[in-house]
């Protein structure tokens, strides 16, 4: 967000004073309070007393009046952005993972390889004692692969008997084989593998052995260096015996966690998490997207096609709910481009945290490799590299750090003409009455400024001046009125000014909710005292407003019983010197044509209404004039079959005002109000739905 032009808006009104109040964001917990805003309404005496025929009005209803109002100054989305960001990060395999592998054997190992003294006993019957044979195969089958690395993983072995005696345990070990495997190339030992199984003639026997020992290399060739127990037999050799007989090893590689294959590999699946840092000294809570774009490309290191899948859960479409994703294919070393996404309509929060400001975009990034026949790497890498263009925000909600800066000056020139009023009159107990009409919703927003009047000749050069100093004011959403008197303001007033100029300085910082096409304006007024006694005045009534949504957290605790407490909060503001009682009227029936009748209500859950008192403004008795407001507030509890208004929309809210008689003349100026709030302060249990 531009902080600088937020501060912009309000140099356009001449009495710069902010304060903006934000609801704290709701954090994840079992117990929630809840402010539900329902109205706010302002009445200036002057304007309905007169209106009534009851009240008299004793002189002028006002002796002075100079009034005016303040350019309204809109937020667009051009002020609320963050700049682009570019960052890449680079994620390797760490290991490559194999089911199994294609089995591969040593293939027939003729019973000659291992006795070769056989063949002088052909056509004889020879005793074979009972004994321990040696041997060695080979394998040269290179069909699963020709070396791999293996850091975890079991090798399997079957031995297919087609000998002419029984592989029986050994009485003393008791395996009745024993093979060591190693590589031919160097005969680096890999592992060995025992078999305890009495494996007769015709019939095969398994065994198995953990690989990673070592260097945990793996090569083809394998010499298979083997011990075999059996037992004792008569056995008659011909030469087609001879032939037929021989031993089958075969081999398969089941759950390898490998860092290096020559070889053919299945699909590897491999994903990370990127990271986006959002370099900003204002926090981002949510916001949604007017402009911007996002750009991805993946850099492809690995040796096979990869297919690319992204999901970046911070970035989520306004509409469908969904996370911007998608998913692509790209070559062996090789790249490929998603190209510029258009992220209009989409909202970004923290996904990882929701409610906490977002400082980095998250990235999923999940990649498959196809299967082939590669040298493939654990250290193989995958880049991704996510740009963004500048982003322009229609809604942001987010913490501003704290900062100031000094207003520009600014004029409002010819604001009165003074030519049937005597130079010689004084003017006492005026009221400067500053107006604003807030939708910046900005918290801590401080304003110092200083309002200058300067009086011109008939030349138009300025021959006086005078200054209102505006130290510590703040502003609120919606309404706000600052009342400013003393000797200052009647010596403004005194010199007739024609221009004006504000110039100050803005301090601010914290929460900020703010929306493109937000507005900030106002409207001022200088006012002098009139007298009015007031006998039995009829009720001073409000057109209702009508509330047609309702906080859907808050409507639904109330179906579901889950509000801890609920109270009507109100605050009566009265800067005037009469006192009364204030209705408030909460209808949804909408047979009731008069919602200000109190005929009726509390007999159903469709209406109710409550009353409070208000006190008169503190007054000066030497000169009747209010000096200082009187500020009530109110708590009444309300129950939940009053609470069931604010669930059947649309309900209507209304105020009427009964004012008390008063004792003899008062003094009531034009900027004298009574001003009401109130509010829905409330608890909700959240259930746990998990």
């Amino acid at each position: 967000m531009q902080k600088k032009y937020i501060i912009l808006l309000f140099l356009s009104i001449y009495l710069v004073s902010l304060n903006c109040s934000i609801d704290e964001p709701v954090l994840p917990r079992w117990k929630t309070p809840y402010l539900i805003p329902l109205i706010r309404e302002t009445i200036i005496y002057s304007d309905e007393l007169a209106k009534d025929s009851t009240i008299t009005v004793k002189g002028d209803s006002l002796f002075f009046e100079v009034d005016g109002k303040f350019d309204a100054d809109t937020l667009t989305s051009q002020d609320l952005s963050v700049d682009g960001a570019d960052s890449t990060s680079t994620f390797s395999l760490e290991k490559i993972s194999l089911d199994s592998l294609t089995r591969i054997s040593t293939g027939e190992v003729g019973i000659t390889t291992f006795i070769p003294s056989l063949p002088i006993f052909i056509n004889q019957t020879i005793p074979f004692p009972d004994t321990t044979i040696s041997g060695q195969a080979v394998v040269t089958d290179t069909s699963a692969f020709r070396s791999m690395k293996v850091n975890n993983g079991v090798v399997y072995l079957t031995i297919y008997n087609n000998l002419p005696f029984t592989l029986s345990p050994d009485p003393v070990s008791g395996n009745s084989m024993e093979i060591s495997i190693y590589n031919q190339n160097d005969r680096n030992h890999v592992t060995d593998v025992i078999f305890t199984q009495t494996i007769p003639p015709g019939s095969s026997g398994t065994g198995s052995a953990d690989l990673g020992n070592g260097d945990g290399w793996v090569r083809i060739p394998l010499d298979l260096d083997f011990n075999f127990h059996v037992d004792a037999e008569n056995i008659f050799i011909t030469e087609d015996s001879l032939n037929a007989w021989h031993l089958q090893i075969d081999l398969s590689f089941r759950d390898l966690e490998i860092s290096e294959i020559t070889g053919k590999v299945s699909s590897q699946t491999v994903d990370d998490t990127l990271r986006i840092g959002i370099d900003h000294e204002d926090q981002i809570i949510e916001a949604r997207v007017d402009s911007g774009s996002i750009e991805l490309r993946f850099f492809n290191q690995l040796p096979l096609p990869t297919s690319l899948l992204y999901v970046i859960p911070d970035i989520v479409n306004d509409i469908s709910g969904q996370p911007l994703s998608g998913q692509l294919s790209v070559a062996p070393n090789d790249s490929v481009s998603l190209g510029i996404q258009n992220l209009q309509g989409y909202r970004i929060f923290n996904s990882q945290a929701t409610g906490q400001p977002l400082d980095t975009f998250t990235v999923l990034i999940e990649a498959s490799t196809d299967t082939g026949w590669v040298t493939l790497k654990a250290e193989d890498e995958i880049s991704a590299r996510v740009a963004s263009s500048r982003i322009l925000f229609s809604y942001v909600r987010g913490i501003l750090a704290p900062d100031s800066l000094v207003l520009e000056p600014r004029f409002v020139t010819d604001i009165a003409d003074y030519d049937q009023l005597s130079q010689g009159i004084q003017i006492q107990g005026v009221q400067l009455i500053l107006g604003f009409e807030n939708q910046l919703n900005i918290q801590n927003l401080e304003v110092n400024a200083v309002l200058t009047g300067y009086k011109k000749n008939s030349s138009g050069d300025y021959t006086d001046s005078a200054k209102v100093f505006i130290q510590n004011q703040t502003l609120v959403v919606g309404r706000n009125v600052l009342v400013l008197q003393g000797p200052d303001v009647d010596a403004l007033i005194n010199i007739y000014p024609v221009d004006l100029k504000t110039e100050g300085t803005l301090s601010y910082g914290g929460l900020a909710e703010v929306s493109a096409g937000d507005t900030l304006g106002g409207d001022y007024l200088l006012t002098s005292p009139f007298w009015i006694r007031i006998h039995n005045a009829d009720p001073i009534t409000l057109d209702p407003d009508t509330v047609r949504e309702v906080d859907e957290n808050f409507k639904d605790a109330i179906r579901d019983t889950v509000i801890q407490y609920a109270r009507l909060k109100t605050k009566v503001l009265n800067a005037g010197p009469v006192s009364g009682m204030m209705d408030i009227f909460f209808s949804a029936d909408r047979s009731r044509q008069d919602l200000f009748d109190t005929t009726g209500y509390g007999k159903s859950d469709l209406e109710f209404y409550k009353t409070v008192s208000v006190p008169e403004a503190v007054v000066d008795p030497s000169t009747g004039f209010v000096t200082e407001p009187t500020e009530t507030e109110y708590i009444i509890d309300l129950t939940m079959q009053e609470l069931q208004v604010f669930v059947k929309l649309p309900f209507r809210v209304g105020l009427q005002l009964h004012l008390d008689n008063t004792n003899g003349y008062v003094v009531l100026r034009g900027s004298d109000f009574v001003e009401f709030s109130g509010l829905i302060e409330t608890e909700i249990l959240f259930k746990d739905y998990d």
